[in-house]
């Protein structure tokens, strides 16, 4: 079941993405054949959409359904995942790298 912050977290990447493309709540609802209204409710967080809507939002805006409930990291490129990866892994000590290196070997098998 969704949470109060999961709800608040997918309507405010919603309406990040809206503000993104310089939309009206009334215009992503044109689109995505939503009420205005119900939109704003769902970008506060106070609506639980259901899961027809989320695809009709992510449709209407263009991007992946797992971009509206996802955190920044779903939103970022393999190269850009990498590099931060990279950044993470070279403040670590001797210790810690190997550590890194058990877990992501243990991961792969």
């Amino acid at each position: 079941m969704a949470t109060t912050d999961d709800l608040k977290h997918f309507g405010h990447n919603i309406k990040t993405l809206r503000n993104a493309r310089s939309w009206t709540q009334d215009h992503l609802g044109e689109i995505a054949d939503l009420n205005p209204k119900y939109l704003g409710e769902i970008e506060r967080g106070e609506r639980n959409p259901s899961l027809d809507v989320l695809w009709r939002l992510a449709r209407a805006l263009g991007v992946d359904a797992a971009e509206l409930v996802g955190d920044e990291l779903t939103k970022l490129d393999r190269e850009e995942i990498m590099r931060r990866v990279f950044e993470e892994l070279s403040r670590q000590s001797s210790e810690e790298l190997r550590t890194w290196l058990r877990l992501a070997r243990s991961r792969r098998q």
